[in-house]
């Protein structure tokens, strides 16, 4: 008998968390990994975010070491603004093929200077800062940004749509790192196994339209308030009234936007009392007593370690918690929000005056699990997300031998769950790859 190919290679799919700290695992025990990103950047979710609870730590003072280690690892190779298209082979020897989009910038060349943006005649929505700010057609993905390379978008351009011949960041590029003839690339490596983390979306808001997203201006999502929130953000920090600029008096969080909803999705998004548990307590104590705060919830599940005390704290700081969802968000005409609420525990309607109005979105499944399910041969599960093998024997493992599930795509989880979830992914596939060599040994004429 002919002796099995086994490949010493991991796919990770996905730089964010996940794919940083299971990437960082199998390097270290001596793997070759190629890391695959959509965007142009590694970081995922957790590097726009300000704080992580309930420590209330700077996200990004734990996540940037690990993006910095990922990037410089020799066995790891960056496969940035990249998607897989193709998937064939069998246990143990898998063929992947990526496509990578052009940045029309080179990587080898660009220095990371910033001159292109400062010349770049072209103000565009800021997609990392969730447009709550504008930035550049060329630009940097985020102000961490791992590669430090710019990114054209071509759209915007006005050169690559066709608009005007403008050169403006060519001439100013000392590196001559700027390529407006960069084309798609197609890559094709070998792994002997596969690490899926592509996360999962928050769910679009402007579908409950009750709750005035995407309409009402001072009615924003988690994730654009933690942008808000966060040093490097938009606002440098400082919490505003997105109509006046000054300090909001009044603040109402809104639970479950989106999930335990028979509408739209029924699973609870698992992290959203205490991400509102924990913006809640950053507002108290960065404006102090002179704004209310309010969270309206269905339940506050405060299940892991140290929660349970998060929210006895948020109690303790005077925020009140309304036992109900709001039914309606509206605007008065001198531009005060009112949000009218059904309070269940004290069994009246509230209507409650809110200068700012920040909705928890729950996790939902993103727009390419269907595409993925389809090259990669894994089935979703009812809500969406992909199935492992088994719940509670096989929570890792995917129903394809040597392919494995850890982040927000198998289901809403927190950090922590996720980097468990990442270390215990990279021993599960340093266990099959070598069961799986030791086999072929075995089939040796």
């Amino acid at each position: 008998m002919r002796q099995a190919n086994i490949k010493n290679g991991v796919l990770v799919l996905g730089g964010g968390i996940a794919g940083i700290q299971a990437s960082l695992d199998l390097a270290n025990i001596g793997f070759k990994v190629y890391l695959v990103e959509k965007t142009p950047s590694i970081g995922g979710r957790m590097v726009q975010l300000d704080s992580i609870f309930p420590t209330l730590e700077p996200s990004i003072k734990l996540l940037m070491p690990k993006m910095v280690d990922v990037a410089k690892n020799p066995r790891v190779e960056l496969i940035t603004y990249s998607e897989v298209v193709g998937f064939s082979g069998s246990n143990g020897n898998y063929e992947v093929t990526v496509v990578r989009k052009p940045r029309y910038v080179e990587e080898e060349k660009c220095t990371g200077c910033g001159k292109c943006l400062e010349v770049c005649p072209v103000s565009i929505p800021d997609e990392f800062n969730r447009g709550l700010c504008r930035t550049k057609a060329i630009s940097f993905y985020s102000p961490y940004a791992i590669p430090k390379v710019a990114v054209i978008n071509p759209e915007y351009c006005l050169r690559l749509s066709g608009k005007e011949p403008c050169d403006k960041c060519l001439e100013v590029c000392e590196s001559k790192a700027i390529n407006f003839e960069q084309k798609t690339e197609k890559i094709t490596f070998k792994v002997g196994a596969v690490i899926i983390c592509v996360g999962a979306e928050i769910f679009d808001a402007s579908k409950a339209a009750e709750l005035g997203y995407g309409r009402l201006k001072n009615v924003i999502s988690h994730l654009e308030f933690e942008r808000m929130l966060d040093p490097s953000g938009p606002t440098c920090g400082k919490i505003i009234d997105l109509n006046t600029g000054k300090t909001p008096k009044s603040i109402v969080f809104v639970l479950c936007v989106g999930c335990r909803d028979k509408r739209f999705y029924e699973h609870c998004c698992n992290i959203g009392c205490m991400v509102s548990i924990k913006q809640a307590i950053t507002v108290r104590e960065r404006l102090g007593y002179d704004v209310d705060i309010y969270v309206c919830f269905n339940d506050i599940r405060a299940y892991g370690r140290g929660y349970e005390e998060f929210y006895e704290k948020a109690r303790s700081l005077g925020i009140n918690f309304l036992a109900g969802i709001p039914a309606e968000v509206r605007e008065s005409p001198d531009g005060s929000l009112y949000v009218g609420v059904y309070e269940k525990i004290l069994n009246r309607l509230l209507e409650i005056k809110a200068d700012l109005v920040v909705l928890i979105n729950g996790i939902v499944p993103r727009n390419d699990y269907a595409k993925l399910s389809q090259i990669f041969n894994i089935p979703l599960s009812t809500d969406g997300f992909f199935l492992e093998a088994h719940p509670k024997l096989k929570p890792l493992e995917s129903p394809v031998p040597g392919i494995f599930l850890i982040g927000t795509c198998q289901g809403p989880k927190g950090i922590a769950e996720t980097i468990a979830q990442a270390s215990g992914a990279a021993a599960k596939v340093m266990t099959y790859l070598y069961v799986l060599g030791n086999t072929s040994q075995e089939l040796l004429e």
